[in-house]
């Protein structure tokens, strides 16, 4: 039944898997931030003007002379 909902892909791999994610919780989330990370910044349309890539969505979005505002 397994086989049919799911295809025999993930039936295959999937325990291998969940086994993996058992053994390393903590990479498995790393790599979850990370990626998560790396695609806010890649497809934000938060644009800060500067042209400058990549564009870090108000971190050092300031204009350059150090002053506050």
């Amino acid at each position: 039944m397994q086989e049919l909902l799911l295809g025999p892909l993930l039936t295959r791999w999937g325990p291998l898997g969940l086994a993996y994610v058992k053994q390393n919780p903590w990479q498995v989330f790393a790599v979850a931030v990370v990626t998560l990370l790396l695609l806010h910044m890649l497809f934000s349309n938060k644009k800060s003007g500067t042209g400058d890539f990549p564009e870090l969505g108000g971190i050092g979005g300031g204009d350059g002379d150090g002053g506050g505002d």
